[in-house]
């Protein structure tokens, strides 16, 4: 099967609101050495490396439910969006996934399409010298024709890829393991419902992230989330523009309708900023099923969060004088202890709490142990007083990070008591 790959070319260059004629600079930047972009365990092994953390959602599974009857109920079909990170990966390489429960293969290896690519063949401005590859892994099925192919399990199973280098005939096997959890629900009407799939994602709700974002870089629609992410990898280490702090983290909702969700955030104490942050809706998952004669919401929502709304920057362009009206709070030239509040209806639902020196966050030092990502991302220190109204597994946010790649160190997630 012939893999269809998309090159992303980065969009032209914007300027943004908080910039000024001053802070345009020459797009010329030094390459860095991958080891100062890749933070984890994986990396520099020779193998595949699965970046499942750029923002907490990059890494997704679907069990997408067909239509069904009496006869012959609803099936499920799996779909997977991956970021896979090789220095080493050709044009001609396949990437597969197999889905298993327990040891039973579900059906043969799927083979998966990249689907956007950014790396130093994609674009001259892209120095940097490595590759970051989107693909998406999906069991094309029709119900009238695979009905028999498609799955009736529930609960939970595995995801296997593998990478067969086919110019130097070699497969590296089972570079990755995904953990996940099918749910059968019920839908339709509650006196005679039907039977439908959907999947758990609870072990997103512990997590909070923050990633550096250069405020120049505009990307294309069509760019996916951790590709985004590289690009910001890329021109945040070189000083060469401003960026901003972006803050991602997870509710979940049932009967309650998501409101309006403010952020103010302080510094050694003191409030920061020219106005709280009004925090956009990112990422969403959800489905819906009955209990008895009740009918369950599951509806996961991702707050982004980004800080330039309240005039709060991370840093200034290398070596430049930024000349702004109201000038805002710059967290690489201020260190100390940070504190971010997230207020919904009068009511504070969530903390987040990180500490800057050096110009940089100080990421927690389980991160390094746990998660493979880019180095302009950290895991934040949350206090959570709600998530929503919806119920939630506490143990799959601790057992199950990131689709059960992750395997927590002792610390993360961090919890601030």
């Amino acid at each position: 099967m012939r893999i269809a790959l998309v090159v992303v070319v980065v969009a032209a260059l914007s300027l943004s609101p908080w910039s000024t004629p001053d802070a345009r600079a020459q797009d010329k930047a030094a390459p860095l050495p991958a080891e100062k972009v890749f933070v984890g365990p994986d990396f520099n092994k020779g193998k595949p490396v699965l970046v499942d953390t750029l923002g907490g959602a990059e890494t997704t599974f679907r069990a997408l439910g067909g239509p069904g009857s009496k006869s012959k109920p609803s099936r499920w079909r799996m779909e997977l969006e991956v970021v896979v990170y090789d220095p080493d990966l050709d044009d001609q390489d396949v990437l597969t996934a197999q889905l298993l429960r327990g040891r039973k293969k579900l059906g043969q290896p799927v083979v998966c399409s990249r689907v956007h690519q950014l790396g130093a063949s994609s674009n001259p401005r892209m120095v940097l010298g490595y590759k970051l590859f989107a693909f998406k892994c999906e069991e094309k099925f029709r119900v009238t024709r695979d009905y028999k192919k498609m799955h009736d399990t529930k609960g939970a199973h595995t995801v296997k890829l593998s990478l067969k280098r086919v110019l130097k005939d070699k497969l590296v096997k089972d570079f990755a393991a995904l953990k996940v959890n099918v749910v059968q629900l019920k839908q339709g009407a509650v006196n005679n419902p039907y039977r439908a799939w959907g999947t758990d994602h609870d072990m997103k709700l512990p997590v909070t992230m923050a990633y550096e974002k250069p405020l120049k870089i505009s990307v294309g629609r069509r760019m996916r989330g951790g590709i985004e992410r590289g690009s910001h990898a890329l021109y945040g280490a070189t000083g060469q523009y401003p960026t901003g702090l972006i803050l991602t983290t997870w509710l979940k909702y049932d009967q309650q309708r998501p409101e309006r969700t403010l952020v103010s955030c302080f510094h050694n104490g003191k409030k920061i900023g020219l106005k709280p942050v009004d925090a956009l809706k990112g990422y969403k998952h959800k489905y819906r099923t009955y209990k008895g004669k009740k009918q369950v919401n599951h509806d996961y929502i991702q707050l982004r969060i980004e800080l330039t709304r309240g005039g709060i920057m991370m840093r200034k362009i290398a070596g430049k004088t930024p000349n702004y009206r109201t000038p805002p709070h710059w967290i690489a030239d201020n260190p100390g202890d940070y504190r971010c509040v997230a207020v919904q209806g009068g009511n504070i639902i969530k903390e987040f709490h990180f500490k800057v020196a050096d110009g940089k966050l100080v990421p927690p030092a389980c991160q390094a142990k746990s998660i493979n990502t880019l180095h302009n991302v950290v895991l934040i220190e949350t206090k959570t007083k709600s998530t929503g109204d919806a119920k939630w597994s506490k143990k799959a946010g601790k057992k199950l990070g990131f689709e059960g790649r992750v395997k927590w160190a002792r610390g993360c997630p961090p919890v601030k008591r």
